[in-house]
């Protein structure tokens, strides 16, 4: 790959201008992501609204070691990942899981939809899970977001798992990361 960058690097500076050359360089470096993803699982790059670029796969964690928390006052543990499985539960495969007791509730299923931070396009973003194949809760889906916020030189801790509204559908597992701050911004 670093061949291939080199190649197209040279031929490029005799022929292109340096706008086109950066835009060749943005170009493989979004391939090198896909192919990562591919490769090691994650939810690779994410750009924001304004463009700010987010490197979400240094979240995503091994089988075995996936995030854990509790709600407070709520004797319900969850266990969640990025955009993989967690692994050693009762439930269907999933990133996102409910545990009580023996019963294991999967919170969604597939690839995830990532947005914005509701704070602005650089202050982290979300990861939403949707259950629509099973477990419907009332008239809607269970919905798991995992909210990370932008806290430069912090480790990935949890701050709260909460239920927004008293909904029993939704739960927001709130992050702080050096991971949901951004690579760069356009």
């Amino acid at each position: 790959l670093a061949w291939l960058v080199m190649k197209v690097t040279r031929a490029a500076r005799s022929r292109l201008s340096a706008r086109d050359i950066r835009m060749v360089v943005r170009i493989l470096s979004i391939i090198v992501l896909a192919f990562i993803v591919v490769v090691h699982g994650g939810c690779g790059a994410y750009k924001a609204s304004d463009g700010t670029m987010y490197n979400l796969d240094p979240l995503t964690r091994p089988s075995g070691q996936e995030y854990t928390g509790m709600e407070a006052g709520a004797s319900f543990i969850f266990k969640w990942n990025f955009c993989q499985d967690v692994s050693n539960v009762s439930c269907s495969p999933s990133p996102v899981v409910q545990l009580h007791g023996p019963s294991c509730l999967a919170l969604g299923y597939g690839a995830p939809i990532i947005e914005d931070h509701m704070l602005g396009p650089k202050e982290g973003f979300v990861v939403r899970y949707t259950n629509t194949r099973d477990n419907v809760c009332g008239s809607g889906p269970h919905i798991a977001n995992l909210i990370v916020n932008c806290r430069p030189k912090m480790n990935t801790t949890l701050i709260t798992i909460s239920e927004p509204g008293g909904l029993d559908c939704i739960f927001d597992m709130v992050l702080d990361s050096q991971n949901g701050c951004p690579l760069s911004s356009e």
